[in-house]
This record gives C-alpha cells, structure tokens and sequence, in this order.
C-alpha cells in the first residue's frame, strides 16, 4: 500500500494553531546527509554541484534560504513527522527552482550569439530541466516528478480554493517569504531568521531579483511572470519592506540589518 501524499491547503495555514516556533541554529539548516545515505543522496551533491556552477551567488543563496525557511516551517508545524515527508526532496526542490535563471540557459538565451532562445517561461523550463537531470541521475520518477511540479507551480498565488503537494506549498511559500517576508514570527522566529541570513546573506537579492524578472518578461511577453510579477514588483519596488534583511541602507553594509520587517501581518 503506498504512503499517500500530504496537500497543504494555502489559505487555511493562518488558521493552525501553533505554540511559539523555537530558534534554530545555523547547523539545522546543513544540507541533508542522512546516516546511513539513501538512494537520493549522491543526486543531492549532484544538485549543489550543478547550482553552485550555473546560478550566481545571490540566486545560490536565495535557494539555500528557501530550503532553510521552507525546513524551519515545515518542522515547527509537524510537517517532518508525517510519512511522506523526505527532507532531499525539498532540498531539490528549494535548491533547483530557479534554474531557469541560469545565465548561459536557453531560457535566458537573448537570441544573439547563435544562442537559440526558449520561449517558454523560467518556470515551465526550469521543472523540465529539473526532472531532466534527476532523471539523468537515477532519480526515482516520484521524486523527479513532486519536484518538477513544485517548480513549475511556485509562482501561483491565487490560492482561493484547493489543495496542493506539501512540497509544492512549501515551494511557493518559502520564496514568497524570502522576497516579502510573507510568514508571521509565529512560524519562523527571528532568531531563525538572523541565523539563515547570516549563514546565507542576501546579496543584493531584491535588485537582482526585478532585474532578472523585467528581462524575462521583456525577452518574452506571455511569459508566467506576467501574471504575477506586477503585483510582487509592485510591493517591493521601493524595497522599503525587504531593507532590514539587506543591510542598512547601503549594498554590502556588514551591520546587522534591523530584521522587524518580519513582523508584518
């Protein structure tokens, strides 16, 4: 009999009724390296080999930050007790979803240079991509599939009705949280917070974050981006909202930033 497969509904979550979440050290948010190893454990090095080598620094470390935010959620709810939950299928998941954002990537490809260019959206190609190479890798098909379809569905955010995978949910919560700080302290503790921007500083996430997003939907008018990038431009255009986590005022400052913007509600 297989395990069935845990949905999260998106608009309930205010809803659970939690104690205080705990502070987690730095060290809870390693890469997983279960003892004894599993199948999926050479394919998670195979992962960070290929992100460290195709993504830039700020994009490596948001992904490392969606893993850890998406982890310290996921354990403060329970979630990583329940039998379906595999904590190297949300690594890949976190550390792969925006591949689409490689620089040298057909996906990214302006057409110059012989480089032939994707139309489809960094989404769509960046879960193709991910089942691609898990596939290629000896993944299991489960788990080459929960991960494509996380990535392809990270950006919805209508979340009015339905369920989804809890991979998928925690995909399109852990980014959101990175880039508008979307989950209250009373799932992630501050604490928690400074520890993984500290292990994995922002770099300049939020600047190269609409850069990136206007040249995908320039590059490609009905592109996914379309559909929501306005809005999320829109509440982090000033960057008022995100400068705590980026350093006061000021690209590369090594002052602590002021990490009450995540007390928004």
């Amino acid at each position: 009999m297989s395990v069935p497969i845990t949905t999260l509904n998106l608009p309930l979550l205010a809803d659970i009724s939690l104690p205080l979440p705990q502070v987690y050290p730095s060290s809870f948010f390693e890469p997983p390296s279960p003892n004894p190893p599993t199948p999926l454990t050479p394919i998670v090095q195979k992962a960070r080999e290929l992100i460290d080598d195709v993504l830039p620094a700020w994009a490596v470390n948001h992904s490392y930050r969606v893993y850890a935010f998406g982890l310290a959620l996921a354990e403060h709810a329970g979630w990583t007790k329940l039998p379906d939950w595999d904590v190297e299928v949300w690594f890949l998941a976190a550390l792969m979803h925006d591949i689409g954002w490689a620089p040298n990537s057909e996906c990214c490809a302006d057409g110059e240079g012989g480089r032939e260019q994707s139309r489809l959206s960094f989404e769509i190609w960046g879960g193709i991509k991910a089942r691609e190479v898990l596939l290629e890798w000896g993944a299991p098909r489960g788990c080459a599939d929960e991960v494509c379809e996380a990535i392809i569905r990270h950006t919805e955010s209508s979340g009015d009705i339905g369920a989804v995978t809890l991979i998928t949910g925690l995909l399109q919560l852990g980014p959101s949280h990175d880039f508008r700080a979307i989950l209250h302290p009373s799932y992630i503790d501050l604490g928690t917070t400074a520890n993984i921007h500290e292990r994995y500083p922002r770099l300049g996430l939020i600047y190269h974050f609409k850069d990136t997003l206007e040249k995908e939907m320039e590059r490609k008018p009905g592109c996914m981006t379309r559909m929501w990038a306005p809005v999320t431009l829109a509440k982090v255009g000033g960057i008022g909202d995100l400068e705590g986590a980026q350093g006061r005022k000021g690209e590369g400052s090594e002052e602590k930033g002021n990490l009450g913007w995540l007390a928004l509600k």
